[in-house]
């Protein structure tokens, strides 16, 4: 593989420089501008300047190009980012409380509320706005029938997304932000009208009617429940009611890849086509048609899934191949990942920094670059075992190019993705074919039903597979904490090792060596940090409880209404500590007591002796008398709804420190601010800091 053979991907590299730093620093509006006019000078300089040197001195030409492109990219992504209308647009949102917004999509339930991605317009006052935002509306507009497209005058206060309150854990704002999302508000039963109805482009309406259409069908024909839900993810990217446990059981199993539309699913409905369009092979003309037939399915077929960025690089990636195939030219797989890279990201620059966005091209690279060098291993004779064997290597390779960044995004590995994945992809082929089948069958009714009892039986086996292998024991790795940096310096030993390999360059094999002993130190380093370490926080969960004492790496969870590691509270917001601390964890329950000298932990009822530091949890019906001498407290944890007075607390008590959660009412949580005001006592309060956090 020759550097010089990938024009694209000369540059490629310097346009996604340009977006990461765009990421990193800004400028002026007026330096953006005069930063376009020097890029494109720098261009069409290079241009010309090409043609009067010399060939040893091409390479000069080359650099400006590639200088300029830097440039590009970052303009791009500067623009995508909107920093220089962001200070007007805030100033706007904080004035104002009636909109004039225009629904993007049909409302959906989410929980008791009912969520929808809204274009705001302008204010009341007809002054323009225009920008994305999410609403959250009462269940009751369900009933209301709104959909997408439709004009409402809304009544509500815009806020921004709030950062995470948890230390590490996920921003879902900044993931928001990133595509295109601001702001988010609620709305009440009364505080919206219905205005007029626009259309929302000339596609997608179309394509989210056939979503919706198709969707409907499968519950023609008998599907209900996991499975309908399942087959709706699968085949047409409708994951609104997907059941969150269902989806994290295919997750512990290693395919949580097969619920959300990838292209796998793009490559079976091109083959389905291909397949159906074969006798169109007989001239030019119905060549010609053929390809422009396929081309249309695979980006109708995207366009109703959603448009993912997985779907996206697939759809182009197999235009490509159709005009390959149409001119009978030899398409290189890397011409087309480059270049339908490179498309994507002109189009949305911020996809780069998608974790879905990332995995999926790294999946592509790892199957393209790794399976043909494990193909070699092993040739099979027997179609049956060389048909196994092209699974497993494919999974191999997608698990080797994806794991060290689902490791630092996730931090679990499924132990028997192998196993999960061999038997898991024949039948998800099956399933979507038949569930191909059951949408074509959608004119006979008696068909219909025989074709949907049939997928039903299908969808149940494949789930009932899926959870054996996730209940086994072992199933999955949690809590591996693994840096960026980490992550990077792996797939640099992967990309010298496959270098080395292809060119046999025994320099390249040095240099992945190094880059395994610089990983090795930097564990090591992380090791012996850990061991300073020695920190307690105190989560925020809303109704339930969960505190940290984490002494050297050893660390006990104090939890209440906390039932497993499926919890929500705990995946989101303590897992992803766990995980960046790289804490081994033992669960000790609220109404327990407890001597652990590993973790220098003491619990007697309300009172907790860590290491040097003793802690006091006050909480329910909790009353004190006066007494005398009061006891040290040096942290004073409100929780669980406690009644008691400050000033009743402090005769029976000598506290330094109060940490107020959020099940304290708004009444009480002030009467305690009040007192620790006139006191001069520290006092934090989670409703509004968030996560309680002490370093030591």
């Amino acid at each position: 593989m020759n550097f010089s053979n990938y024009p694209v991907l000369k540059l490629l590299v310097p346009f996604i420089l340009g977006i990461i730093c765009a990421r990193y620093c800004y400028f002026s509006m007026l330096t953006c501008q005069i930063l376009g006019f020097v890029s494109f000078g720098i261009l069409l300089f290079s241009i010309i300047f090409c043609r009067f040197l010399s060939h040893d001195r091409q390479w000069v030409a080359g650099l400006l190009m590639q200088i300029s492109f830097v440039i590009f990219g970052y303009i791009l992504a500067t623009a995508r980012m909107e920093p220089f209308q962001w200070q007007k647009k805030q100033a706007l949102a904080l004035e104002n409380t009636c909109w004039v917004g225009h629904l993007q999509e049909t409302p959906v339930a989410k929980g008791e509320k009912a969520k929808c991605k809204v274009e705001i317009l302008q204010t009341a006052d007809n002054k323009p706005f225009f920008i994305n935002v999410i609403l959250y509306f009462p269940a009751s507009i369900l009933n209301d029938s709104l959909k997408m497209g439709d004009v409402l005058l809304l009544n509500t206060r815009l806020r921004p997304f709030a950062p995470p309150k948890n230390p590490d854990s996920f921003d879902y704002g900044e993931m928001m932000r990133r595509r295109g999302i601001f702001y988010s508000g609620y709305v009440l039963a009364n505080d919206y009208t219905y205005l007029c109805h626009a259309r929302c482009g000339f596609i997608k309406p179309y394509a989210k009617k056939i979503q919706q259409t198709c969707v409907r069908l499968f519950s023609t024909a008998g599907l209900q429940g996991p499975e309908h839900d399942i087959i709706a993810a699968m085949l047409l990217g409708d994951v609104d009611e997907m059941d969150p446990e269902l989806r994290t059981t295919y997750a512990d199993a290693g395919v949580s890849h097969i619920l959300a539309v990838s292209g796998m699913h793009v490559g079976i409905i091109f083959m389905v086509m291909n397949t159906l369009l074969k006798p169109m092979e007989y001239n030019r003309r119905t060549r010609i048609l053929k390809t422009i037939l396929l081309i249309l399915t695979v980006w109708g077929y995207a366009t109703i899934t959603g448009l993912s960025p997985s779907v996206t690089r697939a759809a182009t990636m197999f235009a490509f191949v159709s005009f390959g195939n149409l001119l009978k030219r030899h398409t290189c797989i890397f011409h087309s990942l480059y270049a339908s890279l490179f498309i994507i990201l002109i189009i949305n620059t911020n996809l780069l920094f998608e974790t879905g966005f990332q995995l999926s091209y790294l999946a592509v690279f790892g199957i393209v670059m790794f399976q043909p060098l494990l193909l070699r291993i092993w040739n099979p004779k027997n179609k049956i075992f060389s048909y196994l064997w092209g699974i497993i290597t494919v999974s191999i390779a997608a698990q080797l190019s994806t794991g060290a960044l689902s490791l630092c995004c996730f931090g679990q590995f499924p132990n028997y993705f192998l196993l999960s994945n061999v038997s898991v992809i024949l039948l998800s082929v099956i399933v979507m074919i038949t569930g191909i089948i059951v949408l074509l069958c959608s004119f006979s009714g008696w068909l219909v039903i025989r074709a949907g009892i049939l997928l039903s039986c299908e969808i149940k086996f494949m789930n009932s597979l899926i959870l054996f292998i996730e209940q086994m024991p072992g199933a999955v790795s949690r809590n591996i904490s693994l840096l960026p940096l980490q992550a990077f310096l792996i797939y640099l030993f992967l990309l010298s090792f496959y270098l080395c390999i292809i060119f046999k360059n025994k320099k390249l094999l040095f240099f992945g060596l190094f880059v395994l002993l610089f990983f090795s130190g930097s564990c090591a380093w992380r090791r012996v940090h850990s061991r300073h370490e020695h920190s307690v926080v105190a989560y925020t969960l809303g109704k339930a409880t969960g505190i940290h004492f984490d002494h050297h790496g050893q660390a006990l969870l104090l939890e209440q209404n906390i039932p497993d590691i499926h919890t929500a509270s705990y995946r989101l917001s303590i897992s992803p500590h766990e995980q960046a601390r790289g804490m081994k964890t033992c669960w000790l329950n609220l109404s327990r007591d407890t001597v652990s000298p590993v973790h220098r932990f003491y619990k007697k009822q309300q009172f907790i002796l860590f290491d040097t530091c003793t802690f006091y949890l006050l909480s329910g019906k909790q009353f004190f008398y006066p007494s005398f001498p009061r006891l040290l407290i040096h942290y004073l944890y409100l929780h669980d709804y406690p009644r008691a007075y400050p000033e009743k607390t402090a005769q029976a008590i000598d506290f330094k420190n109060v940490i107020i959660s959020e099940t304290v009412t708004t009444q009480n949580r002030q009467r305690w601010i009040d007192y620790c005001e006139k006191e001069h006592i520290p006092c934090h309060i989670m409703a509004e800091n968030g996560a309680w956090v002490l370093e030591k």
